[in-house]
């Protein structure tokens, strides 16, 4: 009976690793350092595994097994500054092996063995790049007629060989090709290369606010630079052209966690310093927000209330990488800040209690508030806060001044 029982457990074992995710790394110049697995989440960072590389620069990842279906694209990153290591898409792929290439002298040329999404990727970037230079190459000045035509065909050529990659790369089934179309988006790279300017701009601007699957963005690595580059190329839009499009883009969105990020995202851009706030509500008709130059809302506290002055308000969540980052930033400022007389309240999305006050422990403020009903809190709706982490500035009069994403972004104003 107790062999039968020692089998049974065995398989058990055996199923449950099956249904895990492994990743090994082959990487030497990472030797003997200590590294993390993360994915990016529109405006946040989850650390999913905490590794170190052997003597060898080897390493296991071992993913739980909730992302053992996950699409998306993970960064493995080294302690300190968590400088980047690795960039790599994960899409269910098994016996995955990521290695630094013997044959190139840079180190951080990768092959990737058993994983044709990376494959696949690196192939499509390297033969945009090739074709991209070839017809930077070409020139024609002081070319005889018959030098001419030969460009002319050359020219032809590659045209033709460019869009038989863009239909690729817009036809594939892979997550690599997704990638492709927001790299080619932030880098101003059309389809084709016989378009002028101004068509790929609005073949670019099409893709964005009516083709681009957000969901994808969402776990992409790509969310707040493409957003960043939205707003820019929108700047000389007409007001009702860039509210319909930000509404376009809100309502192909239905999963409610990427919804919420993309709208904080806009209200964000629009809020940097006071730059077409004035369209908010235009584009959420049917939500509150605190908008720059308008009295703050009170901030609940149980059955306590605060009326926010001379204040920065870190709306944040457990969890969140980008959020611990912030927070840890703002620790490391807080005494810069006390001397300024600007109070610090800290307001949780969390709706677990132990979480909260694990994480509020090392707050060295006093006013760190959570109602544990998440972003459907009355704190976070008064405030229209969406997505974390989101800063509030209210001054000495009880105006809201700024919104921000990130701690230095306040302190390069306050300066």
């Amino acid at each position: 009976m107790k062999k039968i029982y020692l089998i049974i457990a065995f398989n058990l074992m055996f199923c449950t690793l099956q249904a895990q995710m492994v990743i090994n790394f082959r990487l030497p110049a990472a030797a003997g350092s200590d590294c993390y697995f993360v994915f990016e989440k529109g405006l946040r960072r989850d650390t999913v595994v905490q590794s170190s590389f052997d003597s060898q620069g080897g390493a296991q990842i071992l993913l739980p097994q909730e992302y053992a279906t996950h699409r998306g694209v993970a960064k493995l990153l080294l302690p300190g500054n968590k400088n980047q290591m690795v960039n790599m898409i994960l899409n269910g792929e098994k016996g995955v092996l990521v290695a630094t290439s013997e044959e190139s002298a840079d180190k951080n040329d990768f092959t990737f063995t058993n994983s044709p999404e990376n494959t696949a990727l690196q192939n499509f970037f390297k033969r945009q790049n090739e074709l991209l230079q070839q017809y930077s190459a070409l020139g024609n000045s002081g070319l005889s007629d018959n030098s001419l035509m030969v460009l002319d065909s050359k020219r032809r050529q590659i045209e033709q060989e460019y869009e038989k990659l863009s239909a690729e790369i817009n036809s594939t089934p892979l997550y690599a090709g997704k990638i492709m179309q927001m790299i080619r988006y932030l880098t101003f790279t059309g389809s084709s290369l016989k378009k002028a300017n101004k068509e790929v701009t609005e073949n670019l601007r099409d893709f964005l606010v009516n083709k681009l699957d957000f969901n994808d963005l969402y776990v992409s690595g790509f969310w707040g630079l493409t957003l960043d580059k939205w707003y820019e190329n929108s700047i000389a839009l007409s007001d009702s052209l860039f509210v319909a499009d930000a509404r376009t883009m809100l309502e192909r969105t239905s999963n409610m966690e990427v919804n919420r990020t993309l709208s904080q995202t806009i209200i964000n851009e629009l809020s940097k310093y006071s730059q077409r706030e004035y369209l908010l509500p235009a584009i959420f008709s049917d939500i509150k927000y605190s908008a720059i130059g308008q009295s703050a809302p009170a901030l609940f506290d149980g059955s306590d209330s605060i009326v926010p002055k001379s204040a920065l308000i870190l709306f944040y969540e457990t969890g969140c990488g980008n959020c611990h980052d912030e927070l840890h930033n703002l620790i490391e400022q807080y005494n810069l800040l006390k001397n300024k007389a600007i109070r610090v309240i800290t307001v949780a999305a969390d709706k677990n209690k132990d979480d909260f006050a694990n994480t509020a422990a090392g707050f060295p403020w006093s006013d760190k508030l959570c109602d544990f009903k998440g972003f459907e809190g009355k704190n976070f709706t008064n405030y229209g806060v969406f997505g974390t982490p989101t800063f509030i500035w209210v001054d000495k009069n009880g105006i809201v001044q700024g919104r921000y994403a990130r701690l230095k972004e306040f302190l390069n104003i306050d300066q």
